[in-house]
């Protein structure tokens, strides 16, 4: 259990600084270091997204691995939504009313030394998070809250690099229309505004979401949100090696989306 003090401003600081990390590796780095301010060295962070389970961990060495090979995701109980509305205290070899897969689950997990944790679920916009604490059976509350916060902005960071590395595939007429979409614009506003055909935006708006593999606009629209959030609160930003104040340029964001 973390029994040290409190630092609020450096404790957000540190969570702060997950979106300033310039790639993946920085980014686990950080991530271990706010954990390990915590005295947590192991830990998962992991959840469903775009129908797929991934995960980020300090656990023993190959059993994530193990653990999602035998998909025994789908089968933990630990990673129940009505258990852990609060944070969920367990005990592998104390869990009751199991079925045999999930007795398989703790044993083997028990062998690669995962006997006891406490999980929380994280709040997301991108799907259901789990963040898992190894050999922790009870909590400072500020703790999990921060370490709850980290692991939100971890997966945020992770979903905005997939959405911009996605809009990368567009062409510049394709994220022309996709921004003038997220201004409110109904196909005829569109189509008026670039002054070209409605059934020209059509064609635009189809191959927008193939290429971003979604079923319908709103979810175009959700990645073009997550692509350009990063950049919301900022008063300037440095964009082809030039300071744009974007109070005084307002196209600065439409520039960044066709740059």
């Amino acid at each position: 259990m973390f029994t040290g003090a409190i630092d609020n401003n450096k404790t957000e600081q540190m969570v702060e600084s997950l979106g300033e990390s310039r790639d993946l590796n920085e980014l686990n780095k950080n991530i271990k270091k706010i954990f390990e301010s915590f005295d947590v060295d192991r830990f998962s962070i992991m959840g469903y997204f775009d129908s797929e389970f991934k995960s980020f961990d300090t656990y023993p060495p190959d059993w994530i691995q193990y653990y999602i090979s035998n998909q025994y995701y789908a089968y933990d109980p630990v990673l129940s939504w009505d258990k852990i509305r609060l944070p969920f205290s367990w005990k592998g070899h104390e869990m009751r009313d199991l079925t045999p897969t999930q007795e398989r689950l703790f044993s083997e997990a028990h062998d690669f030394g995962v006997k006891t944790g406490i999980t929380l679920s994280v709040p997301s916009c991108t799907g259901q998070t789990f963040l898992t604490l190894l050999d922790y059976e009870s909590h400072h509350p500020f703790a999990l809250y921060a370490l709850s916060l980290a692991a939100q902005s971890y997966w945020h960071f992770i979903q905005t690099s997939k959405a911009k590395n996605l809009l990368s595939l567009l062409t510049a007429r394709e994220r022309e229309i996709i921004f003038l979409k997220t201004k409110g614009l109904a196909m005829k506003g569109v189509a008026t505004t670039l002054n070209i055909s409605e059934s020209t935006v059509v064609f635009h708006l189809t191959n927008i979401k193939k290429k971003l593999k979604v079923s319908n606009s709103e979810q175009a629209l959700f990645l073009i949100g997550l692509a350009i959030s990063q950049f919301r609160g900022r008063n300037h930003l440095n964009l082809d090696n030039e300071n744009f104040n974007i109070n005084a340029h307002p196209a600065v964001l439409r520039s960044l989306l066709l740059s």
